[in-house]
């Protein structure tokens, strides 16, 4: 005598199947996200012999306040290069994207340090276009130099906060107090 299952067995085994599947999926991008972020907000050395050089860097992001036009999220890299005889060097990048539809980023910034406010103007700007099916967008970047002024001022300050403009339209990227604490670790690093 042969024994068949019924039908609604199969397919309860099947689900599971796949939901199990689902989930090992789900946990598998979760934990490759988690990686790809704990980079963001750790100082990394890198040591060059042949540049006889040394360059700290530091990556960090921040989500803008949203306006009419929608929210960005600001990245920011900072790097201090240290070559024996000559002064440090700091450099933040910054990079954000827009859709093909928004102004493009303004040749100024500003820095907001407590309550002072920070005029500075952005130097090598870029940009490129990633397209996609139905959209494409523009990535810009560009760099400013910290000069020993604005190391003070962050040195010395409690909030940080970085408005970038498309065109004329402000954003606003508030940076957490673990942020500005972490850039006054790379301020003041040394060899």
């Amino acid at each position: 005598m042969v024994v068949r299952r019924n039908n609604a067995s199969n397919l309860t085994n099947s689900n599971n199947n796949v939901t199990g599947k689902m989930r090992k999926s789900v946990i598998a991008i979760i934990g490759i996200l988690t990686l790809q972020c704990l980079s963001y907000g750790k100082i990394k050395v890198l040591k060059d012999d042949f540049k006889n050089q040394t360059t700290f860097s530091l990556e960090l992001y921040a989500y803008t306040n949203s306006i009419s036009r929608g929210a960005k999220t600001l990245f920011v890299t900072l790097t201090k290069t240290v070559t024996e005889g000559s002064e440090p060097i700091i450099k933040c990048y910054l990079f954000s994207k827009f859709t093909d539809h928004d102004p493009p980023l303004a040749s100024s910034a500003f820095f907001k340090l407590d309550d002072k406010k920070i005029k500075i103007e952005l130097q090598n700007s870029k940009n490129s276009i990633e397209g996609y099916r139905f959209s494409s967008w523009n990535s810009y970047s560009a760099e400013v130099i910290l000069t020993k002024e604005l190391q003070n001022n962050l040195l010395n300050a409690n909030s940080l906060s970085i408005r970038f403009y498309s065109g004329e339209f402000p954003y606003d990227a508030d940076f957490s107090p673990s942020d500005l604490l972490v850039i006054k670790e790379l301020i003041k690093s040394k060899l």
